[in-house]
């Protein structure tokens, strides 16, 4: 299910059959997000709290979101999803996204501009691993 170069720590998750979603830890100031199938508010139940309670104890964090394999989502998980970025705009990097899906390629485009360019959508597997890396890197994992 996911692009991460090795398990996420401290996972938090949720699942409804082929649908769901995880959050957890890559590295030190590195957070890991992969959501699957259709997810929606129920998704964010989980992910909401779990982002904030993580972007609150850390600063300067990079956040990586592998949606290569949603097919869709409800406009709850998007709507919460940059609320929450919003309300911890000092304390994150850069969020990086992997997806497939022409859509989602375009409201990460758009939603990028809200944030200056430190949101960064990826089609390519091989750019969102680099990214990943050199922020493990970065960090000194």
């Amino acid at each position: 299910m996911s692009a991460w170069p090795h398990d996420l720590d401290d996972v938090q998750q949720w699942s409804s059959g082929e649908n769901a979603a995880a959050i957890g830890m890559l590295g030190p100031r590195v957070i890991g997000l992969s959501l699957a199938g259709t997810v929606g508010r129920k998704a964010l139940a989980v992910i909401d709290p779990a982002l904030r309670g993580l972007l609150t104890k850390l600063d300067d964090a990079y956040i990586f979101v592998d949606a290569k394999d949603l097919d869709g989502y409800e406009g709850e998980l998007r709507d919460g999803m940059i609320a929450v970025l919003q309300d911890h705009r000092r304390d994150w990097v850069s969020a990086h996204v992997l997806f497939e899906s022409t859509m989602l390629g375009m409201v990460v485009s758009t939603v990028g501009l809200i944030f200056g360019g430190a949101l960064v959508g990826y089609r390519d597997q091989a750019k969102f691993t680099s990214a990943i890396e050199q922020a493990l890197d970065f960090e000194g994992f």
